[in-house]
């Protein structure tokens, strides 16, 4: 996983690096250890992101069905969780 963010606090963007295998097929995306996507493409986005501090990982899959290790996890924290400790 190269990286996974949020600029607007209502999406998280999450990239990581292409395959080079050539029996590449798609990536996995996970969100706090569940499965929450599929791409082809390094790049996915979060559109429903937990209002929580969240943790990604992705995969890849080859065309035989074999999914790879997984990536190093990447933890994204939505600024609107802490605002109630801001004061007013």
């Amino acid at each position: 996983l190269y990286s996974a963010t949020t600029e607007d606090d209502e999406t998280v963007d999450v990239t990581s690096s292409e395959s080079m295998d050539v029996d590449f097929d798609y990536f996995n995306v996970y969100r706090n250890g569940v499965l929450i996507g599929t791409t082809m493409d390094p790049n996915f986005v979060d559109e429903d992101p937990l209002n929580v501090a969240m943790e990604y990982h992705v995969t890849a899959m080859d065309a035989n069905g074999n999914e790879s290790e997984s990536s190093n996890g990447e933890i994204v924290y939505m600024i609107s969780t802490f605002n109630h400790l801001l004061p007013s």
